[in-house]
């Protein structure tokens, strides 16, 4: 259980880092 709340933490982090840098990248664009 612990390793999947950990996988789970990484993936979040890693989908907000993405969303981050794409809604970045899209602000500059404009």
């Amino acid at each position: 259980v612990k390793d999947d709340s950990s996988n789970l933490l990484l993936y979040q982090r890693t989908i907000a880092k993405y969303n981050f840098w794409k809604f970045k990248f899209v602000a500059l664009k404009n």
